[in-house]
């Protein structure tokens, strides 16, 4: 909208993210490379308007300034402020210049020592459309997400393959006599929710189970485990 309320473009997204969006002149929708940035701009035609290179931390390569909001990881929502070329990414602002987070991690350390960094200084493996925790590249890797950035619900995390509702259930899962070997606190729970990893050993084959609990919240926002085993 603009300063008189008046809805200037409407933005459209189906279930891999941003489509198109239009404004008084017409419609654009957009192709994106394997980062989910834009990388062309398409008429209704599918001809081309305009084509954009972006490096892994988000810096434009070629392409010009189009006005748009969308650029950097568009797909997923990453919204770029056009004047200053900064990027919103749900609670927090990045910088893809100097590819760090302009505000300090909003989970704290649970998130690492660095308060700064973005998707572990590891760009073109992962992204962090939430602001809250990188997740995975790739045409898997989850939409824009409003989730708490300490919390998820137990629902998303049992949907994530966190089928146990408790350590022990996970370990009384594997088909085999198994010794406790190794407890500690896990850096992995998505959302950088807290958790324990623990590691235990098969007694006849040898082979390392690892177990992955992590904190969750339930439907009367009391806190729950989920776990998940590998293999």
């Amino acid at each position: 909208m603009n300063s008189s309320g008046a809805v200037t473009a409407v933005n459209t997204f189906g279930a891999n993210g941003l489509l198109s969006r239009r404004t008084s002149t017409g419609s654009v929708f957009y192709q994106f490379d394997p980062q989910g940035s834009v990388a062309q701009r398409l008429d209704a035609n599918q001809n081309v308007l305009i084509t954009f290179v972006f490096d892994a931390y988000g810096a434009q390569l070629a392409g010009g300034n189009t006005g748009e909001p969308w650029g950097y990881g568009a797909q997923v929502g990453y919204y770029t402020d056009a004047e200053t070329g900064v990027v919103l990414c749900t609670r927090r602002y990045y910088d893809p210049i100097a590819g760090r987070w302009l505000s300090r991690d909003p989970i704290g350390y649970d998130g690492g020592i660095n308060l700064y960094a973005y998707a572990s200084n590891n760009p073109s493996e992962n992204r962090d459309p939430s602001g809250c925790a990188p997740t995975p590249q790739g045409p898997s890797a989850e939409p824009l997400s409003f989730l708490p950035c300490k919390r998820l619900s137990c629902d998303e995390l049992e949907r994530r393959g966190y089928k146990y509702r408790s350590l022990e259930a996970a370990k009384n899962s594997i088909n085999e006599p198994v010794t406790h070997r190794k407890t500690e606190p896990a850096k992995n729970c998505p959302g950088g929710a807290k958790g324990k990893h623990t590691t235990y050993r098969g007694n006849r084959s040898g082979v390392c189970y690892t177990v992955l609990c992590c904190e969750c919240t339930d439907y009367e926002g009391k806190t729950k485990m989920r776990c998940k085993r590998n293999p």
